[in-house]
Parts: C-alpha cells; sequence; structure tokens
C-alpha cells in the first residue's frame, strides 16, 4: 500500500471521526496503563487508509510517551516494520516527539525558577506544572490525553478553585467544524444544573488557543473503574444506577440529547458518585431526525440512532441500559469486531442473565437492562424517570414507606409518578372535557331562554327606578344595590306538589326574581354573611332594612313588581319636609292601589279573572295607615288548565305605598317585616358557635403536636395560607360594598379581619391535617407540592389540570342533569338553585372576583373537608377501598336525602363522588380542586348565544376552563413522563 496524505473529511463526517478516534485512544491509553502487552493492531479497525492514518498517529503519539516515562527507547524502525504503508507518517512522528522532549526539558529548567510562565499551548509538547493560561488558571498535572487534546488539572487564580481545563489540539483549533462541537458542549452542558452532571464553566481562549474549563472531578472514569476491578458490587451499581437516571433525566428534563453516552463519559468522583460529562455531540431535542448525522459511540448507539440517524431521549435511555450491564457483568453486552456484527447485534440486542441471578434486587436490575435495551423505541422504557422506578428502591416514597417512616415533603415532590397520560388518553381526556363543555353550554342556553331573563340588570334596576317614580318616589337615592335571587319558597312548592316542573322557567310566577334596594344613606353592610358568598355584601338583609326613606323592591325578569317594601320618612309622615323622598299626594291623582297593581301588571289580567277584596293579614316593615288584600285565580297560557290562589297584600302611607305582597300558595302566611341580618337559623348558629371553636381548638392541639416532633412541611403550609389570605382580600375587596365615606375604613379593617381569619385557620389546619395525609397517601401530594414548589409547568400538574378539569365538565354535567332531566320527562325537581349562580351577571368585577373565590373554594373544600373525612374513614376501616366505599355511600345518601328526587340525585351523586375517590387516590389533591373549581364555574349562566346581554359572564367562565385544560394537555404532552430532581437518587 502507498503512504497517502488523508483526504480531508468535511463536515459531518469529520466530527464522527473524531469522535471515533478519540473513542478508541482512550480504550487504547487504559489498556495500556493495565499491563504493556496491548498491541496497535489491536485497536486499528478495518478502515480506509486516509481514515487509518489520524488514527495511527495519535495511537503512536500516546504509547511513545508512555513508554518513554517508563524509560523505555522505542525505535521508529520497530514500528515501520510493522506498518510498512505508513512509514513516512510514523517517521515524521518520531521526529516531532524526539523534538518535543528536547523542548520540553529546556522547559523544565525554567520552570525551576519558581517565575509563573504565560505561554501557548502545543498539542504535543504539553503544558508543564507552574504554566498559566489565560493569566487565571495554572496548571497542576495533566489528566488525560485524546483526539480533541488534553485534559489538565488547573488552579483558578481568581476564584481559588480547583478546575479542569481541555486544551485542544493544534488540529482541532485550525477546524471550525471541531469548534463548534466545542462551543455546542459548552452551550448545552450549561444548561444543565445537576450534582450529576459535571459542570461546564466556560469557553476560553489564550493566544489563539482554545480550551474548556470544568469541574473538576477527582476519580476516575467508569470505564477504567471497570477494567480495573470488574463487575461492580451490587450495592454499588444500584447506587450509580440511580445516580446517572438522576443526572441524564436532569439533561433531558431541559430537553438535551447526550448522544454518546457510555462508561468512558461517566466519571466517579472521591465520593463514589457518578456524574455524566463530554456533551460534545449533545444536541436540543426538537423530534426530528438528526441534520448532523451519525454522531456517537456505535457501540452505544441504539438501533434507530445508527441505522436511521433518529436519536431522542430513548436512544440515551438505550446506553444506559448497555452502561448497567457493564457495571452488572464487568464487560459490553457484545463483542463487536466489524460493522457486520455490529449490525446483527444491533437487529436483536436485548441480553440475558448470564447467570442465575442471586436476589430480588438483582433480577429487577436485568428487567430494567432488558427493558432498556429493547430495539423498538415503542416498546423501550419511555424514560429515564421510569427506569429509575424500575430499580429497587427507585421511588423516595417507596423507599421510607419500606422503612417504617413517613416520606419527607422533599420525597414527596421528587418522587416520580407513574400514573401519567399517554398522548393518545390525553387527547381523549381533552375532548371529552371539551365536548362536555359544549354540551353544558347548549343546555344552558336553553334553559336562559325558557327563564327568560331577557333584560340586564343595569335595565332592571331601571325599570324599577321607573316603577318607584309611578309609585310617588322620585328623589334621587344615596345609594342602590341590586341583583337576582331565586324564589327557594316557589320550587319548595312546586316540588311537594307534585307540579310540572317546567313552571319554574314560567315567568309568571317567577323562580327568578330581580331585587333592587335604596337608601339614602350609603349601603354598608355590617353584619358579614356567613354563607359563603363573601364577608360584606349588599343583598335583601344586609345592611339591615331599618333606616327611614330606604326601600326594597322585587320583580320578576320583566320588571313587573312582585314585593315593595319602604320604611316613612318623617315627611311621609306630617312631620317635616313632605319633599324628602316622595312628591306631594296633590301629584299622585290615581289611588294608590290602582297605581300598585299597575305596577304589578294586575289590573290588565286576561278575561275571567276576579280580583276579590279580602281582610288583609300581613304586617308591612314599617308604619302604614291603609291596609288591602285581594286573591285571585291565575293562569297563564302555557298553562292554561292550571289554575293558582295568588293573594295580594298591600299598605300604604296617605297614597303613597309603602308594602306590597303577590303572594301564592308556597309563601307562608307570616309577617314579611325585615329580616334580622343576624339571625342565620339555629343550625347556622350551632355550627359557628359551637362547632367552629372544637374545629379550631383541635386544629390548634394537633398543629402544635407535628411541629414539635418535625412532621410539618412549614414551607408549603406558609405559602398556601399567603394564597389564601390573598385569595379572601381580593375577593372581598372586589365583591363587597364600598362607599366613599369614613365607613369604608371599617369595611377595610372587617375585610382584614376576615383575610387574616382565612390566613390562620388555613396554615392551622394544614399543619394539623398534611403529615397525616402524607403518612397515609403520599402520592396523593405530589401534583399539589410540585405546585406550591413553584414547579406549574410540571408534567404532573399538566396531567393533574388536564384531568381535573375534565372531571369537573363531567360533574357539572351531571348536575345540570339531574335538575333538568325532570323537565324533559315532566317531572320535578328542587335542585335547580344549587346549580345556578348569577352573582357573574352583576359586572365584570364580580365575576372576576367570583373566580378567584371558586378557586379558593376548590381548595379549602377538596382538602379540608373531602380529604379530611376520606383520611378519617381509612383511618377507622384500615383499608382504601372500605374508606372509599363508606364514602361513596355516606356522601350520596346526605345529599340525596336533602332533594325530593331521591334514586336520580343518589345515582348521579353516587357517580360524583367515585369520581372524586378514584381522582384522590389515583392522581391526587390538585385534580380534585381543579374539579370542584370547574364545577362552580359551570353554575353560571353561559350561553352560544353571544347576543343575549349576559354572554360576557359565561364566555369567560368557558374560556378560563379551556385555557386551564390547553395548559394541562400542554404540559402533558410536552413531557410524556415526568422527570426526575437530584433528591431522587439521596433521598430517604
Amino acid at each position: 500500500m502507498n503512504d497517502r496524505q488523508p483526504a480531508a473529511p468535511t463536515g459531518q463526517e469529520e466530527i464522527l471521526l473524531l469522535q471515533q478516534i478519540d473513542t478508541i485512544c482512550d480504550a487504547f491509553e487504559k489498556a495500556f496503563l493495565l499491563g504493556p502487552d496491548v498491541r496497535l493492531e489491536d485497536f486499528l479497525p478495518d478502515w480506509p487508509h486516509n481514515q487509518l492514518r489520524p488514527l495511527l498517529v495519535q495511537l503512536l503519539e500516546l504509547e511513545l510517551d508512555h513508554r518513554r516515562q517508563r524509560g523505555d527507547r522505542p525505535e521508529p524502525e520497530s514500528y515501520i516494520s510493522r506498518f510498512p504503508d505508513f512509514a513516512e507518517t510514523i517517521s515524521e512522528v518520531f521526529d516531532r516527539c524526539d523534538s518535543d522532549a528536547k523542548k520540553s526539558m529546556y522547559s523544565t529548567v525554567e520552570a525551576e525558577s519558581n517565575t509563573q510562565i504565560e505561554q501557548s499551548y502545543s498539542p504535543s509538547s504539553g503544558l508543564l506544572p507552574g504554566s498559566v493560561i489565560a493569566g487565571r488558571y495554572r496548571i497542576a498535572s495533566i489528566l488525560g490525553k485524546g483526539a480533541m487534546g488534553e485534559v489538565y488539572r488547573a488552579d483558578d487564580l481568581k476564584l481559588g478553585e480547583t478546575v479542569a481545563l481541555k486544551l485542544l489540539s493544534r488540529d482541532v483549533q485550525t477546524h471550525p467544524a471541531r469548534l463548534r462541537m466545542l462551543t455546542n458542549e459548552v452551550r448545552l452542558a450549561r444548561t444543565v444544573a445537576h450534582s450529576n452532571v459535571c459542570r461546564v464553566f466556560d469557553i476560553g481562549q489564550s493566544e489563539n488557543s482554545h480550551f474548556l474549563s470544568m469541574e473538576y472531578i477527582d476519580g476516575e472514569d467508569l470505564q477504567s473503574l471497570i477494567r480495573r476491578i470488574g463487575r461492580l458490587p451490587l450495592t454499588k451499581v444500584l447506587e450509580l444506577a440511580q445516580q446517572l437516571c438522576s443526572g441524564l433525566a436532569a439533561a433531558h428534563e431541559k430537553g438535551v440529547v447526550h448522544r454518546d453516552l457510555k462508561p468512558a463519559n461517566v466519571m466517579i468522583d472521591g465520593r463514589g458518585c457518578a456524574k455524566l460529562t463530554d456533551f460534545g455531540v449533545a444536541r436540543k431535542y426538537d423530534g426530528e431526525a438528526d441534520s448532523d448525522g451519525l454522531m456517537g459511540t456505535p457501540l452505544y448507539m441504539a438501533p434507530e440512532q445508527y441505522f436511521e440517524r433518529q436519536t431522542s431521549p430513548q436512544s440515551d435511555v438505550f446506553a444506559l441500559g448497555i452502561i448497567f450491564y457493564e457495571m452488572l457483568t464487568g464487560r459490553h453486552p457484545h463483542h463487536v469486531t466489524s460493522k457486520d456484527e455490529l449490525r446483527l447485534w444491533l437487529s436483536d440486542p436485548v441480553p440475558h442473565a448470564q447467570r442465575e441471578t442471586e436476589s430480588e434486587e438483582e433480577a429487577l436490575i436485568w428487567d430494567a437492562i432488558q427493558w432498556c435495551m429493547q430495539p423498538d423505541p415503542a416498546q423501550r422504557a419511555p424514560s429515564v424517570a421510569a427506569v429509575a422506578r424500575r430499580l429497587p428502591g427507585g421511588d423516595p416514597i417507596a423507599r421510607a414507606i419500606a422503612s417504617g417512616t413517613t416520606p419527607t415533603p422533599q420525597q414527596v415532590v421528587a418522587a416520580s409518578n407513574d400514573r401519567m397520560l399517554d398522548p393518545k388518553l390525553a387527547w381523549t381526556v381533552f375532548a371529552v372535557a371539551m365536548v362536555g363543555l359544549l354540551v353544558v353550554a347548549g343546555l344552558w342556553t336553553n334553559l336562559i331562554g325558557k327563564i327568560g331573563l331577557s333584560d340586564s340588570p343595569r335595565a332592571l334596576a331601571s325599570k324599577a327606578r321607573d316603577s318607584l317614580q309611578s309609585l310617588g318616589y322620585n328623589q334621587s337615592p344615596g345609594d342602590e344595590a341590586f341583583g337576582f335571587e331565586i324564589d327557594r319558597d316557589y320550587l319548595r312548592y312546586l316540588t311537594e306538589h307534585q307540579q310540572r316542573w317546567d313552571r319554574v322557567t314560567d315567568p309568571n310566577p317567577p323562580a327568578v326574581r330581580f331585587w333592587y334596594r335604596s337608601s339614602p344613606q350609603a349601603l354598608v353592610p355590617r353584619v358579614p354573611d356567613w354563607s359563603g358568598e363573601s364577608y360584606l355584601v349588599t343583598d335583601t338583609a344586609r345592611p339591615a332594612f331599618d333606616t327611614p326613606g330606604m326601600i326594597r323592591l322585587k320583580s320578576d325578569s320583566e320588571g313587573r313588581v312582585l314585593e315593595l317594601d319602604v320604611l316613612p320618612t318623617a315627611g311621609m309622615l306630617g312631620e317635616g319636609d313632605r319633599g324628602e323622598v316622595a312628591s306631594s299626594d296633590s301629584e299622585l291623582t290615581e289611588p294608590w292601589e290602582q297605581r300598585l297593581l299597575d305596577a304589578a301588571e294586575l289590573s290588565n289580567l286576561s278575561d275571567g279573572t276576579l280580583l276579590t277584596e279580602r281582610s288583609p293579614e300581613l304586617l308591612p316593615s314599617g308604619y302604614a295607615d291603609q291596609r288591602k288584600a285581594w286573591k285571585f285565580k291565575f293562569s297563564t297560557d302555557s298553562h292554561a288548565n292550571e289554575e293558582s290562589d295568588l293573594r295580594v297584600e298591600a299598605a300604604a302611607v296617605g297614597q303613597r305605598p309603602v308594602f306590597f305582597r303577590l303572594l301564592g300558595q308556597w309563601d307562608p302566611d307570616r309577617s314579611l317585616s325585615a329580616p334580622n341580618a343576624a339571625g342565620s337559623g339555629t343550625l347556622r348558629v350551632i355550627i359557628i358557635l359551637v362547632w367552629f371553636p372544637i374545629l379550631v381548638a383541635g386544629g390548634s392541639f394537633f398543629a402544635w403536636r407535628n411541629i414539635c416532633r418535625g412532621r410539618s412541611d412549614l414551607r408549603t403550609a406558609k405559602r398556601i395560607a399567603r394564597i389564601m389570605f390573598g385569595i379572601a382580600l381580593v375577593v372581598c375587596l372586589l365583591k363587597d360594598s364600598h362607599v366613599f365615606s369614613a365607613l369604608e375604613f371599617d369595611m377595610l379593617f372587617a375585610t382584614l379581619a376576615a383575610a387574616l381569619m382565612v390566613m390562620a385557620f388555613v396554615w392551622c389546619s394544614y399543619v394539623a391535617l398534611e403529615p397525616d395525609t402524607r403518612r397515609l397517601w403520599p402520592r396523593t401530594l405530589i401534583g399539589w407540592s410540585r405546585l406550591m414548589m413553584g414547579n406549574y409547568r410540571d408534567p404532573v400538574v399538566g396531567r393533574d389540570l388536564l384531568v381535573g378539569a375534565a372531571a369537573g365538565v363531567l360533574v357539572g354535567l351531571m348536575k345540570l342533569l339531574n335538575s333538568l332531566l325532570p323537565l324533559w320527562v315532566g317531572g320535578v325537581s328542587d335542585s335547580f338553585a344549587t346549580i345556578v349562580n348569577f352573582s357573574p351577571l352583576m359586572g365584570m368585577r364580580v365575576t372576576l372576583a367570583e373566580m378567584i373565590a371558586a378557586a379558593g373554594f376548590g381548595v379549602l373544600y377538596s382538602f379540608f373537608t373531602q380529604l379530611l373525612f376520606l383520611m378519617l374513614l381509612r383511618v377507622v376501616l384500615r383499608t382504601n377501598l372500605r374508606a372509599g366505599v363508606a364514602y361513596v355511600v355516606f356522601m350520596s345518601l346526605l345529599v340525596a336525602s336533602r332533594h325530593h328526587q331521591f334514586w336520580l340525585t343518589m345515582a348521579f351523586t353516587g357517580v360524583e363522588m367515585t369520581l372524586t375517590v378514584t381522582l384522590f387516590m389515583r392522581f391526587g389533591l390538585l385534580a380534585v380542586a381543579v374539579m370542584h373549581f370547574i364545577r362552580l364555574l359551570l353554575k353560571w349562566p353561559m350561553t352560544v348565544d353571544l347576543s343575549w346581554w349576559g354572554a360576557d359572564a359565561g364566555l369567560f367562565a368557558v374560556i378560563a376552563i379551556a385555557v386551564l385544560t390547553s395548559f394541562g394537555l400542554y404540559l402533558v404532552l410536552a413531557t410524556p413522563m415526568p422527570a426526575l430532581t437530584s433528591a431522587d437518587s439521596r433521598s430517604g
């Protein structure tokens, strides 16, 4: 053969050749150091001569360097006789090495003068101890040499730390492609910050010589360790395997695929910890085929990487399996001597245990190896996290439980969750949520059309003012408020008397009413509303109806007056100015009764309706000098065959009406004087005065006990308490009534007190309950804990958002159907009031407050009510199955017993509670909290008819649900399996 100059490879072929040369040189140097019988011929592959020449040069330089360090005097003739085709090349290498040796002698003498020498790097001469690079790095010793250059141990004079410097050889300095490899290594390695990944600091340059500064690892690479001692002890295999999984998962989490994972690129430091190195051929994973060709070491390439130039995180998983195999056996899974053998092996690379496994742990490792080395990526482990879970002790939660301890909050955050959704299932869940959302919007559209909410609250308020003006009240009020309410007495009557439930959608009489209040003074509620709507809200009862000049009016959706209460002023009673709130009697030409019946549209009843006068029975809210009452039969066009007995009660002071009621058989015979806002019912009083103090005292005791025992997650408790404080404060400020007066300060202090009370209650309850939840069901808190740690883009968080949103849509749909099915089949229902929330129709400020409140309620109800009850059942009944069944049965009976349609409600509630328990057990707290949040949003009136005046609120809810669900889908699809954190390999 002729000694030819190699054809200069270009582009990707050059990079691949350099990587292969580097790998062979590493293997040769390590073998040479182990024994003198190593021959160069054994490391020369079957390559074309133009590619063999640079490899032979590198190998020959390595051998000459080490032999001369031993004191040998090799002669060129011995090598020329073995490689006659490369005689000229061998002579050039010997001449260069002899020249460098002389230079080295002079350099040594100069170094002994204790002067620091700033010099340019010469790849063949090497750097001497004491040399300074870039005025910052002082060389301590050489660590190794490869095709890309030499690696030195150096001292960073600026930071006072020991670092490793990779200095590029002369050939690399002059090739842009090789410099790009170095730049790529730094750029990608810097994105991965992990204790099991070698840190890369920066690229430097000194007199046209490039170098790379990185973390110094005082140890040896895994390949040298295996060659030196053979197979590793099982405990060490498990330790290193978990560390490799942890470091590689951190790289994959950043979208970095290593592409050259092998034992030579795994360093073992002085503490025995593994660190991934050499990201020179790594790339960002984008799902596309490798545009830079075949990169990496063929013996560690996955089949799709070698044959199809397609790399992904699963390609690294394949190489990881080979590394596990070598640690367990001390050798590569297959002895490959040619490309044909490599291709044949890659067609069926799955290894088998070489002997009978000695323990269950070893069997699990073999199982993980075989899973990693499947030739088909679809059959291979989907992620490094999945491999780590397959290994013995791979799950920190499992390790803690096995040791008989409660998993720590850090272990819960670091735990891997194997209940992820594959893309097809994720898309299916997303489709279910979107279709269910459209169905709910369609049902709401039909319901709104039947209820007849044709006018907005402001339009109805204008009609209320017009009605009051016709009744003689002309003066502008000092303050006013208005809203919607549901007549629960009417709904209860329809249910108990087996009336057709479509009477609910009949506007005569209406189930949905509009209320309006005005006052000469500011309407500032002084008594809190403990019903859960907000803290200080203005409604029909708050503030108390006790100020002269106050007016309270209720009407139907068309503006017809149904109720009226007026507290007479001194002027109306003939004391003082008669024009305080009303016009004079001389201006009121029609009798007060006629004007009142006109406002209620009762003076134009259909033919056959007889209005008969009767004795009044009800007392007005305030003083009145005239009282009247009527009774009549009433029917509507939609229910012509159904007549109802209606009663009208009215009162006046002079010619001004002060009291009016349109009553049916559903209205109890009682005085309708202003209700006392403080009287909230016996049950509510018992809850506030008895149960709440017991709850606070018990929670405080358990919280203190958990703190003393060091079991509490105080950081998360503080964070969730602050969040709930913010939610309570924002909701109160947005939704509560506000006035420009000194009373506003009282309201602000009351609002702040309420928010602080919520914060204290949440903190105390969380500290009291969370440790026991973490002990019984630690996986329930994985997604929740990661979200509280700020991992908003975590795939487990995305999964819980997606599944919780779909479940919330289904639950909202079931609750809607529970009320609408009786309408379709001609039955009755009393659950209409529980499925609607008209507050968002009152404006964007209230809409935003309702959405924020729904988020807070979802967390409070799911954790402090449902999960608490489930946990108590679990403690009593001992098993999850018994606790789940008991919870479903008890809650279904409890809810159904409050409704007339018992079996229908029982069925729907049973499905809802089963879904809730399933979410708790299989997904976690976050999914249930999201479910309740979505369920509450679906109580808002929504419609596909965007021309309706209230469409904005429903559209806002639909968009919020769609965005939340889409974000969950995005997180699931972006990272199908959760990545491990540094705690995976050491926590526990």
